[in-house]
């Protein structure tokens, strides 16, 4: 399974790998457990994959925040655990419908989509709206992906306005997870699951997807020290490169400018057409070729942009984060989430959409007053 699935299964280099578990089938197995808590109905949606894993971290969550109450900061290893939140599916459907369902209703206003938008919400005409000519123009981010349940009801959504255009049920899915669907996030093993939901969820339509070789397009940042010498590169590529240092910290907030997305995309394109047989250059390549690609996600081109946040007050953050978060967002600085909308607003393109879960305190505390006038 590593070859069609990598983000989930390594490779196996030794056969002992291979064995089981002696207590696998016992009764005090996981399995068992599994089995006996969950109720075969409820293994149908892959929706179940998200809950099994809040609870998989709760143990670890409690610790941070009993931590945190003893006035530890959160290290950049514990935010996963004390800010992911698994998001229930009305309020995903509510934001997915809201942002990519409304930008297709306005591009295309005889649609059909608009009677299995339960949660859509009419509004006034909009005047400036955001043009799309095909599905497969539309792009959409949750920057904190946690394990995909909002990048899981974005694919149906997108299957039913491919549908809607006549593409075939066969190809519709290697569209969407080839041209439509992207997540970030900083824990590991969230960024794997939320690959392995889409995944699953393209199966349901297409049994060939994985010998098609198409990948979803979630990763999982990763600390980069990149070494740009000998390339000539941009001031703005260069101090975009210096903040993956503590991409782990930092995670989508990580700023780049929308004017390096071409510089970014002629240098993946140098490395993809001239590898170096060097064994130290070539190493040195795949490590600029992971700091591209991290960058490339980060920049500025999403036509939507639906998260749920982290939630983190200053108080919380470790001396790297508040210090980035005071210089990067004065105006949103108080929490994590007020950051996320600044930041979701960067990442989409003019007059997109942002759909986010967020604490009601941004729209009447003093401290928010500078992010209310901006917004």
């Amino acid at each position: 399974m590593a070859a069609p699935m990598p983000f989930l299964f390594e490779k196996i280099d030794d056969w002992a790998a291979l064995l089981l578990p002696q207590d696998l089938l016992s009764e005090e197995s996981i399995i068992t457990d599994i089995q006996k808590a969950i109720l075969p109905e409820d293994t149908h949606d892959v929706e179940i994959i998200g809950w099994l894993y809040q609870y998989y971290i709760s143990e670890k969550k409690d610790e941070v925040f009993a931590a945190l109450k003893k006035n530890k900061k959160i290290t950049p290893e514990n935010i996963p655990a004390a800010t992911q939140l698994f998001t229930p599916e009305w309020i995903v459907r509510y934001m997915v419908e809201n942002s990519l369902g409304r930008l297709w209703l306005n591009n295309n206003p005889a649609s059909h989509l608009r009677s299995q938008m339960r949660y859509f919400v009419e509004t006034d005409p909009e005047q400036d709206i955001l043009k799309v000519s095909s599905p497969e123009e539309i792009k959409l981010i949750d920057p904190c992906c946690g394990s995909g349940h909002i990048l899981v009801y974005a694919f149906d959504l997108l299957f039913s306005i491919y549908e809607e255009e006549g593409f075939s049920p066969r190809e519709i899915p290697r569209l969407i997870l080839k041209n439509n669907l992207y997540g970030i996030d900083i824990d590991n093993r969230a960024a794997s699951l939320a690959a392995f939901a889409l995944t699953m969820k393209a199966l349901e339509k297409d049994r060939g997807i994985l010998e098609a070789g198409i990948l979803p397009n979630v990763i999982s940042l990763q600390n980069v020290e990149v070494d740009s010498t000998g390339l000539k590169v941009s001031a703005e590529l260069s101090a975009s490169f210096a903040y993956l240092k503590d991409a782990k910290n930092l995670g989508s907030l990580i700023p780049v400018s929308q004017n390096i997305l071409p510089e970014i995309q002629a240098l993946k394109e140098e490395f993809r057409a001239a590898p170096s047989s060097d064994l130290n250059t070539q190493e040195k390549q795949d490590t600029l070729s992971l700091a591209l690609t991290q960058l490339e996600y980060l920049s500025p081109r999403y036509h939507c942009v639906v998260t749920n946040p982290p939630y983190m007050g200053g108080k919380g953050m470790n001396p790297s984060l508040g210090s980035f978060v005071k210089k990067q967002y004065p105006d949103s600085k108080s929490d994590l989430f007020a950051v996320f909308m600044e930041k979701g607003l960067e990442l989409s393109v003019r007059t997109g959409y942002l759909g986010m879960i967020n604490q009601q305190s941004w729209m009447f505390l003093s401290s928010y007053e500078k992010l209310r006038n901006k917004i």
